[in-house]
């Protein structure tokens, strides 16, 4: 038998140069494919916006971003801009509503318009109806991101919303109406301010999806659209009104010079609320301040401490809201300890004190 051994075996192989010629098409051809199905994987609206969504169907950003939330929030941001309105700020009247009607609100209204609202309204980015798309590019990881609203259907929605809105804020008018002279009024006017600002911005941007709809009612396309509340100014001027309506007689008992009944009346009046310091008015702010010295083994210091208890009564007697603080200080002399507890009581009572408690107290009323 004869062992067949092939003569280049062992043996370095050299190539011609027209298998070299060949080799090399290959691998650019190789390269190129590669390259191609990378490409081909490239969304639509990254290469031919205009084709993917039509500007005449879709408003539509496309933002570029060194990772995903910042190119999101820069396409959000520049819908928004497109939007005319600041989308942080429509998102942070959502959300007050949303705690007010959750906390308050069903009282006043329906509780199916409640859900209603919460259902349609609701949008943590801003702007309901807007879809967030992002593609990453393979070769540097650049994020693309695309914000974008059918015209068509968010003027319909915007649309929805709005009249269900206007009804809602009939219903709180009417309602703050029939409470004159109330804590319980300012409270559903501060919702049908809120829920105004919030529909007169669904306004502006349903204006900018179909420009027909901001200049013409959409049922009627021969009268321009007024909203039933006019506008959120009307009802910040309905709200204002309906403070200085509201008369708190202010009694401290204790006081030192009216310096604590001046700084709860001065702080009411600050807020938009009138005051005076007798007759039967719709409220009493009734406060108790008291100064006691305190025994100390401090060798240069003398100290004071200082009570403040206050209550808040309607019409019929009933205490509706209370609190009470206190604290320590202390001076070189007893004179000079009592005006600086003097002064902090007043700070407090214009700020983080008494202010702070009265507005969380109209945000909770029942």
């Amino acid at each position: 038998m004869f062992d067949f051994i092939p003569k280049n075996v062992g043996q370095r192989r050299n190539f011609s140069l027209p298998m070299t010629y060949t080799i090399i098409f290959i691998l650019l051809s190789f390269l190129s494919a590669c390259a191609g199905s990378s490409q081909s994987t490239m969304p639509l609206w990254v290469s031919n916006i205009e084709r993917a969504y039509p500007d005449s169907e879709w408003l539509r950003v496309v933002e570029l971003g060194i990772d995903t939330p910042t190119a999101e929030s820069g396409a959000i941001a520049r819908l928004g801009q497109i939007f005319r309105v600041d989308i942080e700020s429509v998102s942070s009247i959502n959300q007050q509503i949303l705690e007010q009607f959750t906390n308050t609100a069903t009282d006043f209204i329906d509780r199916t318009e409640y859900h209603n609202w919460v259902r349609t309204s609701s949008n943590i980015e801003g702007i309901v109806g807007m879809y967030v798309e992002t593609w990453t590019y393979p070769r540097n990881g650049k994020v693309y991101a695309i914000a974008r609203i059918n015209r068509s259907e968010g003027t319909i929605r915007y649309s929805e919303m709005i009249s269900q809105n206007e009804h809602i804020i009939a219903n709180l008018l009417t309602n703050a109406e029939l409470n004159p002279q109330t804590f319980e009024a300012i409270q559903m006017l501060q919702i049908a301010h809120n829920l105004a600002t919030l529909t007169d911005s669904y306004v502006s941007m349903q204006g900018v999806l179909s420009p027909s709809k901001q200049s013409f009612d959409v049922v009627s396309k021969d009268e321009p659209r007024r909203l039933s509340y006019d506008s959120s100014e009307t009802v910040r001027a309905i709200l204002n009104e309906a403070r200085r309506n509201i008369i708190i007689t202010v009694k401290v008992i204790g006081d030192e010079n009216d310096r604590i009944a001046r700084a709860f009346s001065e702080s009411l009046n600050t807020m938009g609320y009138r005051t005076a310091t007798s007759g039967e008015n719709s409220y009493l702010l009734y406060a108790s301040f008291t100064l006691q010295s305190v025994e100390s083994n401090h060798p240069r210091f003398v100290f004071v401490r200082y009570i403040l208890d206050y209550s808040l009564q309607n019409e019929s007697g009933v205490e509706i809201f209370s609190f009470s603080e206190n604290g320590q200080e202390g001076h070189l002399t007893m004179s000079e300890a009592i005006q600086v507890a003097i002064q902090i009581v007043e700070e407090s009572i214009s700020s983080t004190g008494f202010r702070d408690k009265f507005y969380e107290f109209l945000h909770n009323i029942r």
